[in-house]
C-alpha cells in the first residue's frame, strides 16, 4: 500500500524534474517488456554505453 501510495506522488515529482525520462525509461521497459523486449533491451543497452 505504501508503494501504490507513494507511486502518484514520486511520479508527479519526477515528472517535473529532469528524472522523469530516467524513471519512466525503466519502468516503461518493465510494465511491459513484452511489447518492445527489442527496442527496450537495445535502446537501454545503447544508451548506457
Amino acid at each position: 500500500m505504501d508503494a501504490f501510495a507513494m507511486a502518484p506522488l514520486y511520479t508527479q515529482r519526477a515528472s517535473s524534474s529532469s528524472s522523469s525520462s530516467m524513471v519512466a525509461l525503466p519502468l516503461m521497459t518493465m510494465v511491459m517488456p513484452k511489447a518492445m523486449p527489442r527496442i527496450g533491451t537495445e535502446d537501454i543497452m545503447q544508451s548506457d554505453v
